[in-house]
C-alpha cells in the first residue's frame, strides 16, 4: 500500500486547511501524519502470527480523492475522515467498519466543504488470507457542488508484530482501493482512490 503517498496528501490538505472553519479538519489531517509514519516504519504481521480466532477494532483514519475530469487534477476533491475497522478472525475472517466525519478541499486552490454521508466497509462481504484481506465498500458522498457513488472492493495488509502481547500481535492495519470508479450525481464517471489505515 502506498503510505508515503498518502502522507503526501494529508500533508497537503492539512496545510490548505489553515483558517477556520477548516481547523477541524486541518487537525484531523495532521493527526493521521503520525499515524502514518508509524505504519510506515512497521513490516507486514508474520503470517503465523495472525491469530485464528478473536476480534480487534482499529480506529485510524481515511484519505479519498475523487477526480471529475480524467487526467486533470483543479477539480479533484480530497477528503480525510475517520475510519474504524473491526476484524474478526474466526473460519475465513471479516473486515467491516465505517468511513465517516469527511472534510474535503474542492479544487484548486482549494475550496474548503463539510462531506454528506460515509462509506461502509464490508457490506457486500470481506475475507483474511494469511496477512492480507479484501473487503467490498459502499457509500454515497455529497460536497454541495456534486456527490459521487461508491462501490468496489478494496485489499490491504496487516502490520506489526507485536511479540510482548502474543494474543494481540498486530499493531497496524492499511487498505485501499487505488483503481476505483464513482458514478457522479449528474450521471458521469469519476476515477476514485480511497485508502484507510488505523492502529490496535
Amino acid at each position: 500500500m502506498r503510505l508515503l503517498g498518502v502522507m503526501g496528501a494529508v500533508l497537503g490538505l492539512a496545510g490548505c486547511m489553515s483558517e477556520s472553519p477548516a481547523e477541524g479538519a486541518r487537525n484531523k489531517a495532521l493527526d493521521a501524519v503520525p499515524m502514518l509514519e508509524r505504519l510506515e516504519d512497521m513490516s507486514p504481521t508474520q503470517v503465523f502470527r495472525v491469530p485464528s480466532e478473536g476480534t480487534a477494532t482499529f480506529n485510524g483514519y481515511s484519505t479519498i480523492n475523487v477526480s471529475t475530469i480524467r487526467f486533470t487534477e483543479y477539480d479533484d476533491v480530497t477528503m480525510v475522515g475517520r475510519t474504524t475497522l473491526n476484524v474478526s478472525y474466526d473460519g475465513p475472517g471479516t473486515v467491516t467498519g465505517s468511513v465517516t466525519d469527511l472534510d474535503a478541499l474542492v479544487g484548486s486552490p482549494g475550496d474548503f466543504r463539510d462531506v454528506e454521508g460515509s462509506v461502509r466497509i464490508g457490506p457486500g462481504g470481506s475475507s483474511i488470507s494469511g496477512n492480507t484481506w479484501t473487503s467490498s465498500y459502499d457509500g454515497h458522498l455529497d460536497w454541495g457542488s456534486q456527490g459521487v457513488t461508491l462501490d468496489g472492493s478494496m485489499d490491504g495488509q496487516f502490520m506489526g508484530n507485536r511479540v510482548s502481547d502474543p494474543d494481540n500481535p498486530i499493531r497496524g492495519i492499511v487498505g485501499g482501493d487505488l483503481n476505483g470508479v464513482g458514478v457522479l450525481d449528474n450521471g458521469g464517471f469519476a476515477e476514485v482512490e480511497i485508502i484507510v489505515f488505523g492502529e490496535d
